[in-house]
């Protein structure tokens, strides 16, 4: 970083915003150097290789069984059936997913995000939620990766 006395003086740190959703914990992550305040990057490299550790961070997963997924707004005039499980992923604080349970999880269909259906076999992507809101820091690792089959007749 570069800057004019002053504004170096002021700089004590460079706080770099990185979404832990997204993020696998300890492995590199590229990170944007974009300082303000005056402050440039006076070196070449546009970006910065960070690695993210966090202690006492875990992972778990739960299994949600085709008849736990909600079905919103079905379409009037079909019979909709969801077949297959979701296997969600969740990370946080060990000491907070340790006492989860897939009660804590919402996995559901909104069928009025699909648009016009007829009857056949889709693919579609679930929302999933957790739901139980004593359960802060825990997020869904991969939230837009769930998918079921559904089936109108």
């Amino acid at each position: 970083l570069r800057g004019t006395v002053e504004q170096m003086e002021s700089v004590t740190e460079y706080v770099i915003e990185i979404d832990e959703t997204s993020t696998a914990f300890d492995l590199p992550i590229k990170v944007l150097i974009n300082p303000d305040g005056g402050v440039i990057n006076s070196g070449t490299a546009e970006y910065a290789t960070v690695t993210v550790t966090i202690p006492d961070i875990g992972s778990a997963r739960f299994n949600i069984d085709s008849e736990s997924i909600g079905i919103i707004d079905p379409p009037e005039g079909y019979e909709v059936s969801v077949s297959g499980e979701v296997t969600v992923e969740v990370r946080g604080l060990y000491d907070v997913i340790s006492g989860m349970t897939s009660d804590d999880i919402s996995v559901y269909v909104d069928m009025s995000a699909l648009g016009e259906l007829s009857k056949g076999v889709y693919a579609v992507s679930v929302t999933v939620e957790i739901t139980n809101e004593e359960l802060s820091g825990v997020f869904i690792y991969n939230r837009n990766a769930y998918i079921v089959r559904i089936t109108l007749k």
